[in-house]
């Protein structure tokens, strides 16, 4: 496992039903981001959600061009919902334009069973899918001549030409158990959500035996997207945030506040040590607050909150 810590932004991309998303949002956040010391920026990805949704690799387009050292991610990408070679093409080109900055998180989803059928993916393989994609986009990456005959995708003596600067991390999703060995398998990490500290531990030993069930001894780290709220008022602010992601995923509030780090910079700092105290290496914030509220807590984070995280 990877011992350097790094922290992140989410840009998160989506707003409320009826809300405007602001377009100047990849670019002035990862600018922001970058300015406050943070590490990586990270994007969200659905085609179709309950309100406005930002494409994640456009976004991180607009994300690199305006930056010149963040790590740009995928948090996570839906494979199975997209061509795979032409996902290929984009994601070599988007790591060879930011100079090697790619963080690939990739999930399997599910949530919105809608998006799955106009994409015209049935829910039923992207499973499959995903695993099959993963095997060939590192195919396409290593530079070799490519050839592959699986169930979804068949291709021939291709090579990908520009080639990612350097290896692209690819980092996998995903709560439950067969979703935490298939990362343990295939990937170069693992990006929790939520997940609750204890369950965070749980998932570490998972991917842990896994890996040594299969011998396997390459890096590997385990990271954690916090969906955090900086207030001084705690009740006030646990409620407020948890309502407001009730309206982002169109669904009753009440069962994400046990997942909130919500209150004074030194109590959300308390609540990512306990995730660094099991494991973690990668923390990824996640502004709870959209529009003008986002810049203040990406502010707010940066100057109150990051320090007492990095100094431990």
């Amino acid at each position: 496992m990877s011992e350097e810590l790094t922290f992140g932004i989410s840009m998160s991309g989506s707003v409320k039903a009826g809300e405007v998303i602001d377009p100047s949002l990849p670019t002035s956040a990862a600018v922001q981001a970058e300015q406050a010391g943070f590490d990586s920026v990270w994007m969200g990805d659905h085609i179709f959600w309950h309100g406005p949704k930002l494409e994640a690799l456009t976004s991180l387009c607009f994300a690199a061009a305006a930056t010149t050292k963040i790590r740009i991610g995928t948090s996570v990408l839906l494979l199975a919902m997209r061509n795979l070679v032409v996902a290929a093409k984009e994601l070599s080109s988007l790591d060879y334009l930011s100079g090697g900055r790619l963080d690939l998180g990739i999930g399997i989803g599910g949530e919105n069973p809608a998006e799955w059928e106009a994409c015209g993916v049935p829910l039923g393989d992207r499973v499959r899918r995903t695993e099959e994609g993963v095997e060939i986009l590192r195919h396409l990456f290593s530079g070799d001549t490519s050839t592959y005959a699986g169930e979804f995708h068949n291709i021939s003596d291709v090579e990908l030409q520009p080639l990612p600067t350097g290896p692209v991390p690819i980092l996998f999703g995903g709560r439950k158990q067969a979703a935490q060995e298939r990362s343990a398998r295939l990937g170069d990490g693992w990006l929790g959500l939520w997940v609750t500290a204890d369950r965070f531990s749980a998932a570490v030993e998972i991917q842990n035996n896994e890996r040594a069930r299969l011998g396997l001894t390459d890096p590997y780290s385990f990271g954690m997207m916090l969906w955090t709220y900086v207030t001084e008022d705690i009740e006030g602010g646990r409620l407020e945030a948890a309502k407001m992601l009730g309206k982002l995923y169109g669904m009753e509030w009440e069962p994400f506040e046990r997942y909130l780090a919500v209150g004074t910079p030194e109590q959300i700092a308390e609540t990512v040590q306990d995730y660094l105290d099991r494991g973690c290496s990668r923390i990824v914030f996640n502004p709870i607050m959209r529009g003008a509220g986002f810049a203040d807590q990406v502010a707010a984070l940066g100057s109150d909150v990051l320090p007492l995280v990095r100094k431990g």
